[in-house]
């Protein structure tokens, strides 16, 4: 099941928004990428790791032949850090009664294994631009990924982002709305 996250606009100074173009705003300007990455970055982070922790306690169930209904495992292959589950899961990687528990060793391996991650915005898009309101309306994919040092292969996980931009109307602001990031 896919989830929303809606995110407050957020202001940036006319000297970082050197990258804007003089046409006004754009999907792509590097003043407009730092805003987003700044709104998407803890979520992207902790959906992998929650993501990890949950695989790697799915595979030890199965390898000590517990009973895994294949379905409830495929309808919970990804947990989203704003739901209940997540935030949970968070909550208790920063409480000392996890030290007792299975879940923080697989924090840390989690933790370990994404320590080198990369995260990055692809694939932007103009979707739509009103040059009256100087914003435009942005689709792109967030990735949170590392190498798996065995194959060099990518391992990590992305999300559709929707976004919008616009500038203030003195011009000395961006403003930057992010309506939807959800899991691919």
């Amino acid at each position: 099941m896919k989830k929303s996250k809606y995110i407050a606009a957020a202001l940036l100074p006319l000297m970082i928004f050197s990258g804007c173009s003089s046409n006004g705003v754009s999907c792509d300007d590097d003043a407009v990428l730092k805003l987003v990455k700044e709104e998407t970055y803890d979520y992207a982070k902790n959906a992998a790791l929650l993501n990890m922790v949950y695989q790697l306690q799915m595979s030890e169930n199965i390898e000590e032949g517990k009973n895994v209904d294949a379905s409830s495992m495929m309808s919970n292959m990804y947990i989203d850090p704003n739901s209940a589950m997540g935030l949970g899961l968070l909550m208790m990687r920063d409480n000392e009664k996890i030290e007792q528990t299975p879940l923080k060793g697989k924090f840390e391996v989690a933790e370990y294994f994404f320590k080198d991650a990369k995260y990055l915005i692809e694939d932007i898009r103009t979707v739509e631009k009103d040059s009256k309101l100087n914003k435009v309306e942005c689709k792109g994919v967030v990735k949170y990924i590392t190498l798996d040092k065995e194959d060099d292969s990518e391992i990590g996980f992305n999300f559709d982002l929707d976004y919008s931009a616009q500038m203030s109307d003195s011009s000395d602001k961006v403003f930057v709305d992010i309506i939807n990031i959800t899991a691919q």
